[in-house]
């Protein structure tokens, strides 16, 4: 016991001195610098300091030591910081129980039945391992890209599709209420469709949820686009395909028209947002 309190109070003691010696190095240290360098060569120094020349010589030569010294530190806590995060993972559960994210290891996210949940990494090589309850639903070793966004699907049971979304200082009316079947059929051909999977990398501003009503842009009078990723049921993602593929009598089977029309509508404005609103940076 007397012991440790010996040893602890040495430690403190070492502590307050090198304290006190930094602080003293940063108060007097910048002055004796400045008296060094402004110091003729010609004054008369004590024989055992030597030549002011000399002096100036070995200052050199320990301020290039600590400039190392300082260099070096500042790599070392460089290298050893943490990377920074860049990387999305969006984990869609459709089941009916908990997924847990492991990561090296340790649970790093858990997500709800039937929600998603969002885990942010640096880019690299990383093993992505899905549990629910004992049984693990997803082990992958994937390489993630730098500001990539991917989607696991454990269950490989969803369907995505990703579609523009076009911001403009003007509001426009809602053109999708009365439009012709043309008209639908080029909005469902620029809808990207996306299969049932267990893992995606996705190209998307917004990954499975609700874009902002406005965004802020440095010329109001512009427009800027982002580019949607939403869920489709199998009924709606079939109404699309068939969109992209078939080739339809004139005039179209009216019932196919109204699914497809709900189906636009429901990407378009069910989630309010239609079209949306550039605000001034």
């Amino acid at each position: 016991m007397l012991l440790a309190l010996a040893i602890s109070s040495k430690f403190v003691i070492a502590a307050v001195f090198v304290v006190v010696f930094v602080v003293a190095m940063i108060v007097f240290l910048p002055g004796a610098i400045v008296r060094e360098v402004t110091q003729s060569e010609n004054t008369q120094l004590p024989q055992w300091m030597g030549t002011v020349r000399a002096r100036r010589a070995r200052l050199r030569i320990c301020l290039a030591v600590l400039g190392a010294i300082g260099i070096g530190a500042v790599a070392f806590v460089w290298s050893t910081s943490e990377p920074k995060k860049t990387v999305l993972v969006v984990v869609d559960n459709t089941s009916s129980e908990s997924i847990v994210l492991r990561h090296k290891d340790s649970d790093v996210l858990v997500v709800a039945p039937h929600s998603t949940g969002r885990w942010q990494c640096a880019a690299g090589t990383h093993r992505i391992v899905l549990v629910r309850g004992q049984q693990t639903v997803l082990d992958r070793q994937v390489e993630l890209a730098d500001e990539g966004k991917y989607i696991a699907n454990p269950d490989a049971t969803s369907y995505y599709g990703t579609w523009l979304l076009e911001y403009s200082a003007v509001r426009f009316p809602n053109i999708f209420a009365k439009t012709s079947f043309e008209d639908l059929l080029s909005q469902a051909r620029r809808i990207r469709l996306i299969e049932p999977t267990q893992w995606h990398e996705v190209s998307a501003d917004y990954v499975l949820e609700t874009p902002p009503a406005s965004i802020q842009s440095k010329s109001p009078t512009a427009s800027e686009s982002k580019v949607i990723l939403s869920r489709l049921s199998k009924e709606s993602f079939d109404v699309l395909k068939e969109a992209k593929t078939k080739r339809f009598d004139n005039p179209p089977d009216e019932k196919y028209v109204d699914k497809l029309n709900q189906v636009i509508l429901s990407l378009m404005f069910e989630r309010n947002v239609d079209g949306g609103e550039l605000r001034k940076d």
